[in-house]
């Protein structure tokens, strides 16, 4: 059978041998009504491919007919033979559960680079001929130790997440496939959370996020989550998405639920809370954009108006209790809230108007500061010194 793309399957079981002269003919007849999954496209039909066998044995092209046609009249002379056959070893993915197949059909499609396809089933991983999306040879499949949750295509390889150990695949052929498993037990608990970041793949995982790449597996929310935090989480519900060099997720334990912009483009990696919770999400290169689906509507992230932020540092220790005087901020939106804590209490407040200088009370002094600002705006630095002149 051939799909009206061009997409040649599996040959059929051969006839019986019948010896025959060059140039004789022989007509075969073609039984079996047309399966609903060799469809017609684009006006152009689907079809049968007739293979015969030349004198080494190898089954070598004859011709094609519609695929509604009963029968095929054969007089090819063996000089005017095509190619050989080369699908004896395609298979189609597995697409139910079956003795061959006892964990299912393929799940997890994913692009590799030369034009591969790759999927997974239980334990079993499959990979497409080059270029042809129709056809996963069981003869490409590897197997590895745990049981597969999801995939992921990077810029060093294809990592898979299993319920153990992960796993790093790489071959620039499907036939050349070979796996690495990574000699670190952090297992993926959620394929929602995957996502190919570029250089790494992130997922979750029971301690918190993990980057896996280059460098090995990590887990990146280490100094950001403690474990007790993380599993109040639920991470087996998260689901993420890669947006502009950020991995954003969402999260969500019976009624609570909430989101979460982790930004790893940075060596400290930053934390941002979301105010709400999307249930689903899709990050379309095309347009660069990542829609979310949240209640009911189809949102476009960072495309509205924008939403109030807060942002307070850590605890800032200094050797000798100071005083400071005076502050600026330069911001692409202005008012901007800003809160100075000095010794853990509040000190001042103010709404700033513009990125002119403005005074700080006196009457105290304090070794440790916490700074809090809010806006709608970026915010590009945050100045405070004990006079006019350092602040310059």
């Amino acid at each position: 059978w051939v799909s009206g793309l061009g997409e040649e399957g599996q040959p059929s079981p051969a006839s019986n041998i019948i010896d025959v002269k060059s140039g004789e003919t022989v007509t075969v007849t073609l039984s079996g009504s047309v399966p609903s999954y060799i469809y017609n496209t684009g006006g152009n039909p689907a079809k049968r491919r007739i293979y015969r066998t030349n004198a080494n044995g190898d089954f070598q092209y004859v011709g094609e007919v519609l695929a509604s046609a009963t029968s095929f009249a054969d007089s090819v002379l063996d000089e005017n033979l095509g190619e050989i056959n080369p699908s004896a070893d395609w298979d189609a993915p597995p697409d139910d559960v079956s003795a061959d197949h006892p964990d299912g059909p393929m799940l997890g499609l994913t692009a590799m680079p030369n034009g591969i396809l790759a999927g997974f089933a239980g334990r079993s991983l499959f990979f497409s001929e080059a270029y042809m999306p129709h056809t996963f040879p069981k003869n490409y499949s590897l197997t590895v130790k745990s049981k597969i949750v999801g995939l992921a295509s990077t810029s060093i390889g294809l990592f898979v997440m299993t319920q153990g150990k992960p796993v790093l695949v790489t071959g620039s052929s499907p036939s050349s496939m070979s796996a690495t498993e990574i000699d670190n037990n952090q297992a993926c608990v959620s394929a929602r959370s995957i996502a190919d970041m570029g250089e790494v793949a992130i997922y979750a995982s029971p301690d918190g996020l993990v980057a896996a790449g280059e460098n090995g597996v990590n887990v990146i929310t280490q100094g950001v989550f403690s474990r007790e935090q993380w599993q109040a989480l639920n991470p087996t519900g998260i689901h993420g998405y890669h947006y502009e060099g950020r991995y954003i997720f969402f999260w969500q334990n019976g009624a609570q639920s909430g989101g979460y912009v982790f930004d790893v483009r940075r060596d400290t990696p930053e934390l941002t809370t979301l105010n709400f919770y999307a249930s689903a999400g899709y990050n379309d290169p095309l347009d660069d954009t990542l829609y979310l689906v949240v209640g009911n509507q189809v949102c476009k992230f960072d495309g509205g108006t924008s939403l109030t932020y807060t942002w307070q540092t850590r605890e800032l220790r200094l050797e000798n209790p100071i005083c400071p005087g005076c502050a600026l901020i330069d911001a692409e939106a202005y008012p901007v809230t800003f809160t100075l804590y000095a010794d853990g209490v509040q000190k001042y407040q103010y709404s700033v108007p513009n990125g002119n200088m403005f005074r700080l009370p006196a009457g105290y002094r304090a070794k440790e500061f916490q700074i809090k600002v809010s806006g709608t705006g970026a915010v590009n630095q945050v100045l405070i010194a004990e006079n006019p002149e350092e602040l310059q």
